[in-house]
């Protein structure tokens, strides 16, 4: 039988309140009555999108990343606007950072980025039926997208050269749910 492992906020203070990201410092009660202090951080959630052309490549964007400085290798990724469903995000961020549009969307999964210290969710999907079209970026915004076979992104996940979590899951899902080339299982 399962321990009780629950714990129970008796008081949230706020640390911090930027654009996007909110930090509090939260107090709980133990499951064996002690308290304990517990940092987290609260985020409105985002999207990620692996587009996949009909020959096994999938577009993906470099951008610079200060939390880990340097540049990251990404699929396709944006904040959710508030109130805004996953579907029409992920429509939306593929079209601004790499001026694709899809016909076809498959949701794959939502995940928690990194439930040890932050609410952030991630919705995942892929999209075929790809064709071109113009991006939008912010004005924040500077990304390099790029086609890249789905063997060669495997290989660089294995090797370190995509390390983003939403990245990786997501090429690893696309793959096991729409089995697009000989690599996926």
């Amino acid at each position: 039988m399962a321990e009780k492992c629950e714990e129970m906020i008796i008081a949230a203070e706020q640390l911090f309140d930027g654009n996007f990201l909110h930090a509090q410092k939260l107090t709980v009660t133990l499951p064996n009555g002690k308290t304990a202090c517990r940092e987290v951080t609260r985020h409105r959630g985002a999207v990620a999108i692996v587009p996949i052309w009909p020959d096994n490549t999938i577009t993906l964007v470099r951008q610079f990343r200060p939390a880990i400085n340097r540049v990251s290798i990404e699929v396709p990724a944006g904040l959710l606007n508030l109130m805004e469903e996953p579907i029409t995000a992920a429509k939306r961020e593929l079209a601004e950072e790499t001026g694709i549009h899809a016909e076809n969307w498959y949701y794959l999964a939502t995940i928690a980025s990194s439930p040890g210290f932050s609410d952030e969710t991630v919705t995942l999907y892929a999209a075929t039926g790809l064709t071109n079209g113009e991006t939008h970026f912010d004005e924040d915004e500077f990304l390099i997208p790029e086609r890249i076979s789905i063997a060669q992104v495997h290989t660089m996940i294995l090797n370190g050269d995509i390390c983003n979590a939403s990245t990786v899951s997501a090429i690893l899902l696309t793959c096991d749910k729409l089995r697009c080339c000989e690599i996926c299982p």
